[in-house]
């Protein structure tokens, strides 16, 4: 086996534990909050935020890449106002943008190379959903 594949199966090896990986610390919450009968509330009552996120991130991934810094705010609120339920909702509308565009091969992670584009994509994915999950999770105390 050549050094290069040898990489390249250890990257994507990588990139699969960290997706099922985020994927559970994702979706956990939402499965909580459903059991707990605030998934549908929160959504009613964060409606606005959340189509916000959904348009940043479609118009950042699709046509103009600077603009995802604007969503993060939009985030920040939702962690504030709608704690792990909002903040558990808004992360998927998101991350499902994201891999529908990386996918498709637009947005700032795109790259020539799928399991590259995928690996930087879920380093975002992590950094913002473990920062905006901590900070959800801190505003209940």
């Amino acid at each position: 086996m050549s050094n290069a594949n040898s990489a390249e199966l250890i990257r994507s090896t990588f990139s699969l534990i960290m997706g099922d990986t985020a994927g559970i610390i994702l979706l956990m919450p939402l499965y909580q909050s459903w059991l707990d009968q605030r998934l549908l509330l929160t959504l009613r009552q964060a409606w606005l935020p959340m189509l916000g996120v959904a348009l940043f991130t479609v118009t950042a991934i699709f046509f103009y890449k600077p603009l995802m810094v604007l969503s993060l705010p939009i985030m920040l609120y939702i962690a504030v106002r709608y704690l792990q339920p909002g903040v558990s909702i808004g992360l998927l509308i998101m991350t499902q943008i994201c891999i529908v565009g990386t996918a498709m091969g637009y947005g700032q992670f795109a790259d020539p190379s799928n399991v590259l584009a995928f690996f930087n994509l879920l380093l975002f994915i992590f950094a913002i959903m473990l920062t905006l999950l901590y900070s959800a999770g801190t505003q209940v105390s």
